[in-house]
């Protein structure tokens, strides 16, 4: 089963990175880290200034805050990348096949759906933390051009979580992906949901006086919060200009980890249970 899995996934791989929707999602990431890069080098120091007068500190601020801002401000954009490539690349993945009739030649090859499941789960993955990646190293490398010399070892949790915030989005887009027979339907279902519905839930968790953080959408907001705690979305556990408490970073993970267990077993009975009509 391995090797038919490397060879799956090794094959999807292969045909994301030379699909279009690579080309335009890695161009469009470059772009925005370019965008980026222009923004905190050129105007760091006013962003900053004007960042800490509204939260009434002291302009006098040491390095590390100065570094702690730099990598949440790239963090609070960096969010929105994970969601683009799981749009393009996980939740058409099932649909596509199915719109283009070639699922059926997947379904005669001897292996089984799910190890095709798997598949296209890993190779979206790989081609979304392909994209994850590009953005982070030149944000990695804009805080070395900045501030001359290497970032905090919050960085590699940074990077690491940021891995797994892909995982859990690809893994929603798969899951997405097994409810249409139409690429475009899907991908739009996904942005629907993860930007629109969610959103409205966490509104409704707030009013009600709920844990808004289990909502997936604010669970994934960790990733940048571990420079500050800070969250202009979510009131409920205050705020902080350190770096997220050991404790909230466990449970947002926890929540991730659940939502993304949960996607996976719907994706699985979605996929193996589904009627594929000619």
């Amino acid at each position: 089963m391995l090797f038919e899995l490397k060879k799956i996934s090794g094959f999807f791989t292969l045909n994301f990175w030379n699909s279009r929707a690579f080309s335009f999602m890695a161009f469009l990431t470059i772009i925005i880290s370019v965008l980026m890069f222009i923004l905190t080098f050129f105007t760091f120091g006013s962003i900053i200034q004007s960042f800490v007068q509204e939260g009434g500190i002291s302009l006098y601020l040491p390095e590390q805050l100065k570094e702690a801002t730099f990598n949440f401000i790239w963090g609070n954009i960096f969010i929105y990348i994970p969601i683009l490539g799981a749009a393009f690349f996980a939740a058409g993945s099932i649909s596509y096949e199915l719109e283009q009739k070639t699922i059926y030649q997947l379904l005669s090859l001897p292996v089984s759906r799910d190890v095709i499941l798997l598949g296209k789960l890993i190779s979206a993955f790989i081609a979304t933390a392909t994209i994850v990646s590009i953005y982070i190293a030149i944000q990695f490398v804009s805080f070395i051009i900045e501030f001359q010399a290497l970032p905090s070892f919050n960085f590699i949790t940074y990077y690491l979580l940021a891995l797994l915030l892909t995982f859990s989005d690809v893994s929603m887009g798969i899951a997405v992906s097994t409810f249409f027979s139409k690429q475009s339907n899907a991908s739009i279902s996904y942005l629907i949901l993860y930007i629109v519905v969610m959103d409205i839930v966490s509104l409704i968790f707030q009013a009600s006086g709920l844990n808004p953080l289990l909502i997936k959408v604010n669970a994934d907001r960790i990733v940048y919060r571990v420079f500050m705690n800070l969250d202009p979305y979510v009131l409920f556990y205050g705020g902080s200009i350190s770096p997220v408490p050991i404790w909230q970073l466990l449970y947002s993970v926890e929540i991730l980890g659940a939502y993304t267990g949960c996607f996976l077993l719907i994706a699985y009975l979605m996929f193996l249970r589904r009627g594929i009509v000619k």
